[in-house]
């Protein structure tokens, strides 16, 4: 006997133990959880840090363990540490990937004139978006500024960018390899700088700010050899800088395996870009349109997108380990608020970006906030609207509920346990249920533990699945295996977030009675 909707992923001659459950996305209504592990993955410093790229993945312990292991404070893996450790305490790993050693992205500040008073303020470099003050003396020329410009980059480790001074010439270079480089964003204020004095800032293309992107960062990078190398391992959330098209597509395809009813190592991924409406659509529209995958995107945002990612990624960790279904609505973040006011979204560019599947990041009093947090699953595959998993919290919930129920079976007939049920029998006649020997189970009696284990996630204190009664579980004994087992479809409706509120506000004339 079959049911709709039920998936059989094993090969009839599939004899391994195991609780082999898939999670079907976006189905319509007509036990001990593992540790919880967040793992960032990008580049380390140009050179240095103990971390071996594609094989290695390390955990951060100690404060200053990510500094060891990527090369140093500002690279770009551990920028994406520090800006996780705001929101999560909770186990770190790190993993890199083979770096190009040529094709760091540079940006420059030429500074020219003459002057012959001190600075009435600092000149202010924001990079990265990350800001430096440098003043100036009467005694200083070009040179001997941009030399003190390079001394305070160098001083401030954090920093995404070493700085290096040629006649006035500073050129930031960004401290790891690759292409995310040139979405950095070089802008100098020198509103308060020495009269006679000039700045100019170049490196590739100009933003609505003022400020210039970084340029020439280049290298092919391949997730495959890691993917292949992280695939055995649990993890809760990861966030990946490498947000290239061909590797994303390895990301994706290495989670659909992972995630699949094979294997079962859950994981959400969060990836952030900066990229322009454009490109960032076809990366989370296109390319990905995945239940399991978030991109956060903040057009031509200061803080680089793998940070924001980083940041995302470990907020979600923390906040979903106790509840998978959670709102996002409005949470302000760390980010640098957009500079142009042109690139702060409207709310027509909002609903836009949440139609693509991308996780907008507006600016609001010079806040930069969660709009709202979604999946990049926006399309079926014929390319029609799929609205099933909108809201991160559809895609974790019913993994989370997979892994549970996983959980519940494996502890019902641990074969360790003598109270446990290790054999399996058909169905007995209604009022016969008594008659099954002790240690034995049938479908309708697993039926009944899966049900009771989703009334209690309904049920408060959760209350991260509705309707359950009106869509129960539904278990059989497999007609075709060579392998008697189990199989059981139990639909998921994940409870709807409050999001929204329409009506009418009516003010209504008064009248004298």
């Amino acid at each position: 006997m079959t049911v709709a909707g039920q998936v059989f992923a094993l090969a009839p001659g599939d004899k391994l133990p195991g609780a082999y459950l898939q999670t079907a996305f976006g189905v319509r209504s007509d036990a001990a959880l593992p540790n919880r592990a967040l793992l960032l993955i990008g580049a380390k410093a140009l050179s240095g840090g103990t971390l071996t790229a594609d094989t290695e993945y390390k955990e951060v312990i100690a404060d200053g363990d990510e500094v060891t292991l990527t090369g140093n404070e500002g690279n770009e893996l551990a920028r994406m540490t520090r800006m996780a450790r705001r929101v999560w305490s909770g186990r770190l790993f790190l993993a890199t990937v083979t770096q190009d050693t040529n094709a760091a992205a540079t940006a420059t500040l030429t500074i020219a004139g003459s002057w012959t008073t001190a600075s009435s303020g600092p000149v202010q470099i924001f990079v990265g978006g990350q800001q430096l003050d440098v003043f100036s003396s009467a005694a200083d020329t070009a040179t001997t500024f941009a030399a003190a410009i390079v001394a305070a980059v160098t001083l401030k480790k954090e920093l995404p960018v070493t700085a290096a001074n040629s006649a006035g010439v500073v050129t930031f270079t960004w401290k790891s390899y690759g292409t995310r480089g040139n979405d950095g964003i070089l802008y100098v204020d020198g509103t308060f700088k020495a009269a006679g004095m000039t700045l100019a800032v170049a490196g590739g293309a100009s933003g609505a700010s003022g400020g210039v992107r970084f340029t020439r960062g280049t290298g092919t990078e391949d997730l495959t050899t890691l993917l292949t190398n992280i695939a055995v391992e649990q993890f809760w959330t990861t966030s990946c800088a490498i947000i290239d098209a061909t590797n994303l597509a390895r990301l994706e395809a290495y989670l659909d395996t992972k995630c699949g009813p094979l294997v079962r190592l859950f994981e959400n991924h969060v990836v952030g870009t900066t990229k322009a409406y454009a490109a960032a659509t076809s990366l989370a529209q296109t390319t990905l349109d995945n239940a399991r995958m978030q991109m956060v995107w903040q057009e031509e945002g200061e803080t680089p997108g793998e940070e924001q990612g980083a940041w995302m990624a470990a907020l979600r960790s923390n906040r979903e380990v106790s509840n998978p279904n959670v709102n996002y609505d409005g949470i302000a973040t760390p980010f640098v608020p957009q500079r142009a006011t042109s690139k702060r979204m409207s709310r027509t560019t909002q609903v836009a970006a949440l139609d693509v599947g991308l996780t907008c990041i507006p600016t609001k009093n010079n806040v930069a906030y969660v709009a709202r947090a979604i999946t990049t699953r926006s399309l079926t595959s014929t390319g029609a609207a799929d609205d099933g998993t909108i809201d991160v919290g559809q895609a974790r919930t019913p993994d989370v509920i997979n892994e549970e129920i996983g959980g519940l079976w494996t502890a019902y007939t641990n074969p360790e346990d003598t109270t446990a049920h290790h054999y399996l029998v058909n169905n007995p006649s209604p009022g016969n249920e008594a008659d099954v020997p002790a240690g034995t189970t049938y479908p309708a009696d697993w039926q009944q533990q899966v049900t009771l284990y989703m009334k209690s996630r309904e049920a408060t204190p959760y209350g991260w699945v509705t309707e359950v009664d009106s869509h129960p579980t539904v278990v059989n004994m497999n007609p075709t295996s060579s392998t008697p087992r189990f199989v059981q479809y139990t639909p998921v409706i994940v409870t709807p977030l409050a999001h929204q509120l329409e009506g009418t506000i009516a003010q209504t004339k008064f009248v004298p009675q």
